[in-house]
């Protein structure tokens, strides 16, 4: 692992920048922070709550009705 690399796991893992901040300065994938996160054992820095609070916004504003698709199946 190499100094930037450290240098931003430490900062994610002390919640003062964002998974995305860290991929875009490593200038990789979203999925791939995600990799090297798992590979470092490093953890969500999201709270619970707050996480909750994301996926009620992402559903309010999104296209996706989950009672629609009920009724289809």
């Amino acid at each position: 692992m190499d100094v930037t690399e450290h240098y931003l796991i430490e900062e994610y893992s002390n919640g003062r920048i964002s998974k995305g901040k860290a991929a875009k300065m490593l200038d990789i994938s979203i999925y791939e922070i995600n990799d090297l996160f798992e590979e470092h054992r490093v953890k969500d820095s999201i709270s619970y709550e707050n996480f909750i609070k994301g996926m009620e916004i992402a559903e309010k504003y999104s296209k996706f009705d989950p009672d629609k698709e009920k009724k289809k199946e």
